[in-house]
């Protein structure tokens, strides 16, 4: 994805702006990295990142292929299929649940945590359904039998569910993030964070010996990949998080974004304002201004509506990309 960052409108060139899109052909979003790079000294505002969500909705799938996962995904898939694709054991099925079990989708594997999720959700309807008299005599039918012999031995196995349910703990932080992200709402200061609360949760999920490091290992991997200086400056310039302790990682990622979108001056000034931004000095300091940032809030205001109001110059005109 280019982030079309800048610097104070006096600075902005529309005709630079022109220029980039006639000659990139730019029509989507998203473009080769290749072609923005070689354009990289002519528009050095410019940052490339990957698209977030579908980093992300890559590290489910690769977490869903632990052959763990995967198996136990597949006979899932199985049992929806055979309750779903018969009209017999669909309305069985129905008899037992007000819910309707979800097919999972060929392209994101997003689609596979909805239905695997609704799946446990109807739990018990799908044991009854497969214990009941009218489900026997269904089974006996000799086309239907080795299905329904299979999905029986399925879902009345505890150790099948047990894993789907690990599965459903593993990825809900990552599905609460990519859905953020997949949303028109502002969510770049949410991604640093919410990474980082996401490999501290793979560390406490139970799960079969040595898998932990293995999945921490690829969701690492994923957002080494994913991630830009820009991440930590959202992150430091959101209130929701002011006051907080940053790493060595997040004050030099924050800088580097900066001066790559200011000027040497501007630079110093928005170094000093994010000192007092971070230390609560002034209108940062003001409980009935600080308290407007709170979601909850009745009048509540968007991070780049607050920046817009109360923050200086040059760090207003960081803050609407974020």
């Amino acid at each position: 994805m280019v982030h079309p960052t800048m610097s104070p409108p006096i600075r902005f060139s529309w005709k630079g702006m022109c220029q980039l899109h006639s000659s990139l052909l730019l029509s989507h979003t998203c473009l080769r990295l290749k072609d923005v790079m070689a354009h990289g000294c002519r528009f050095p505002w410019l940052f490339t990142l990957h698209c977030t969500a579908h980093s992300l909705d890559l590290a489910c799938e690769k977490l869903g292929g632990f052959t763990y996962f995967k198996d136990h995904i597949a006979m899932g898939k199985k049992v929806i299929r055979v309750l779903t694709n018969h009209h017999f054991t669909s309305a069985l099925f129905k008899t037992q649940s007000k819910l309707f079990l979800l097919k999972p989708g060929d392209t994101r594997f997003y689609s596979a945590y909805i239905a695997v999720r609704r799946l446990l959700l109807c739990k018990n309807a799908v044991q009854k359904t497969v214990v009941s008299t009218e489900w026997a005599s269904w089974a006996d039918k000799a086309e239907y039998k080795n299905k329904a012999s299979t999905v029986s031995r399925i879902v009345l196995n505890a150790s099948f569910w047990i894993a789907l349910a690990r599965f459903i703990i593993l990825l809900r932080p990552i599905v609460r993030l990519l859905r953020l992200v997949d949303s028109n709402m502002p969510s770049m200061s949410k991604v640093y964070p919410e990474c980082c609360e996401i490999e501290k949760h793979i560390q406490n999920v139970s799960l079969p010996a040595d898998m932990n490091q293995e999945v921490a290992d690829i969701f690492r991997d994923r957002w080494d990949k994913l991630h830009s200086p820009l991440h930590a400056l959202g992150y430091l310039l959101e209130p929701q998080f002011q006051g907080a302790k940053l790493g060595a990682e997040v004050k030099a990622d924050y800088r580097k974004a900066l001066k790559k979108m200011l000027s040497s001056t501007e630079y110093t000034k928005a170094l000093s304002e994010i000192t007092k931004f971070s230390n609560k000095e002034g209108v940062f300091g003001d409980p009935d201004i600080m308290s407007l940032t709170d979601e909850n809030h009745p009048d509540h205001i968007p991070t780049y509506q607050f920046w817009a109001e109360y923050g200086e110059l040059a760090l207003c005109s960081c803050i609407w990309p974020l």
